[in-house]
C-alpha cells in the first residue's frame, strides 16, 4: 500500500511540475530590494514606513527591472516587545536569451523572458530581549 501511495505522489508531483517556472530577478544591489529576496525583512526597521524603489537596466535591452517597496510595522504581537510587519512589493522584470525560440520581428534567436507582478508580504517579530536587540524574524 505504502508504495502505491508514493507512486500516485510521484505521478502527482510531476504533473504539477509541468505549470511552475523558475525566474529570479537579479540585481546588482539586492539588499537595496528587501521585501524581494527575504520576506521576514517586512517591518524590520526602526520607524514608520519604509518606501523603496529599485531599477536595472544593463547592456541597453538585455535587462529591465524596476522594482517598488514599501512596508510598515503595523501593530505589537503577542508580547509587549513583538511586533507585525506588512509590505507591498511591485517588480517588473525582462531578460532576454538567446536560447529562446526564433523571434520574427528582430530575425534573430532572440526572446524575451517577462515576469512580473505584486507581492504581499507579512512577517512576524520576535524580540528575543526587552530592548529588541536580538529578533527572530518569520515571514510569508
Amino acid at each position: 500500500m505504502t508504495f502505491r501511495l508514493r507512486i500516485i505522489q510521484l505521478v502527482l508531483l510531476t504533473i504539477g511540475s509541468g505549470f511552475l517556472y523558475s525566474q529570479d530577478i537579479h540585481f546588482t544591489q539586492f539588499n537595496m530590494a528587501p521585501l524581494t529576496y527575504n520576506p521576514a525583512m517586512t517591518g524590520a526597521f526602526y520607524g514608520s514606513v519604509r518606501v523603496g524603489g529599485l531599477y536595472r537596466d544593463q547592456w541597453g535591452s538585455a535587462y529591465n527591472t524596476p522594482s517598488f517597496y514599501a512596508d510598515s510595522p503595523i501593530m505589537k504581537g503577542f508580547r509587549k516587545q513583538d511586533w507585525i510587519g506588512v509590505g507591498l512589493n511591485f517588480f517588473s522584470d525582462e531578460a532576454e536569451s538567446e536560447y529562446l525560440p526564433f523571434d520574427n520581428s528582430t530575425s534573430s534567436l532572440r526572446g524575451t523572458i517577462t515576469t512580473g507582478g505584486l507581492l504581499v508580504s507579512g512577517a512576524y517579530h520576535f524580540a528575543l530581549d526587552k530592548k529588541r536587540n536580538t529578533v527572530i524574524a518569520l515571514g510569508v
